[in-house]
């Protein structure tokens, strides 16, 4: 049964690629939304950056795969390029508007300095022989940690019983997106493609139980009669 539905995949490997690249790029598009909210109120609330900086490590070190990697398909570097490019610029955003300037550059700093330890790792220290491997495995770490991200406020979720933290359209793409990429994993028997985005769709669907179980809070609006 299961080499049944392999096969079927295999044969819709393209479409799912395709479709899969797709909502890729819609869902690094995501945190428009996001910026959207911060400029009309002027300011960050309790919106996250981690997951802005999570999406920067994931894109990078795919990016950074895919040149090493000859025969993988150039859209892969498109895709990772295209996400890092928009979460730079989400976090110029949250930078202006946020007032813990402070802790946000600490995090920078970390983020370029596990860039940093990484690189050197894979182009020093290990083989020229082992580095697609090992930089393969650091990059699905990564993938997990950007699909899981939005659950670092799970505790404020919980506390204020509101995911107003949370993006919601995050969440629902990044289901679709782990689900695609998990079945073209299948499709073309590859596990580096399957486990990291298996884990990742997991992850999503925990993040859309918390919607439903604490929606986001509406604000109320009330007119004052005059004097």
């Amino acid at each position: 049964m299961f080499k049944d539905m392999k096969d079927s995949l295999y044969a819709w490997r393209h479409v799912l690629g395709y479709m899969a690249v797709v909502f890729t790029l819609a869902l690094f598009s995501a945190g428009i939304l996001t910026c959207r909210k911060i400029l009309i109120e002027k300011r960050v609330g309790v919106i996250p950056y981690i997951p802005f900086l999570a999406a920067s490590l994931n894109c990078f070190f795919w990016a950074t795969y895919s040149v090493l990697n000859e025969f993988w398909d150039n859209s892969i570097l498109f895709i990772n390029t295209f996400g890092l490019i928009l979460q730079v610029m989400y976090i110029v955003l949250y930078y202006y508007f946020t007032e813990d300037k402070t802790s946000l550059i600490r995090d920078i700093f970390i983020t370029c300095s596990i860039i940093g330890a990484v690189l050197f790792y894979v182009m020093v220290v290990v083989s020229e022989l082992n580095r697609l491997i090992h930089l393969g495995i650091i990059a699905n770490f990564f993938s997990i940690c950007f699909f899981g991200s939005p659950l670092s406020t799970m505790a404020v979720v919980v506390r204020t019983k509101s995911t107003e933290s949370m993006s919601l359209p995050f969440s629902v793409l990044s289901s679709l997106v782990t689900s695609l990429w998990t079945l073209y994993g299948v499709a073309i028997s590859d596990v580096y493609v399957q486990f990291p985005n298996f884990i990742g769709f997991i992850l999503s669907l925990i993040q859309l139980s918390l919607f439903c179980v604490y929606p986001p809070k509406k604000k109320v609006f009330t007119i004052q009669s005059p004097a």
